[in-house]
């Protein structure tokens, strides 16, 4: 018996809520002002903090959990991802805003 799409559906959209999080050391709090978003590795050395993932996480929201975890940046990738149908076909979401069908690898990071 095959789970149906909203329940999958549901599942999925329910893990926006909490980022599933590794956290590698810990750190004390900081402004999530002070928290830089990275599209890529940075060049200069660091220790990776911690590392969370989540479906559909905002600017925002990544900035925050990083933040959480006394990162001074996170670095971000992101991909999109499909649902499977009830008929065994790959479906996107249609009730879903854009954007929401993305899930975002991130690594939370300190500077050495």
């Amino acid at each position: 018996m095959r789970p149906s799409l909203s329940l999958i559906l549901a599942s999925l959209l329910s893990a926006c809520a909490t980022p599933t999080t590794r956290v590698v050391m810990s750190l004390p709090p900081k402004p999530a002002s002070e928290v830089e978003i990275l599209s890529a590795p940075p060049s200069r050395p660091y220790n990776v903090v911690a590392e969370f993932q989540g479906i559909g996480l905002s600017e925002d929201r990544i900035k925050s959990q990083g933040a959480k975890l006394g990162a001074d940046a996170v670095y971000v990738a992101s991909y999109n991802i499909s649902f499977l149908a009830a008929d065994g076909t790959v479906a996107s979401p249609r009730n879903v805003s854009p954007g929401t069908n993305s899930e975002s690898l991130c690594t939370a990071i300190s500077y050495r």
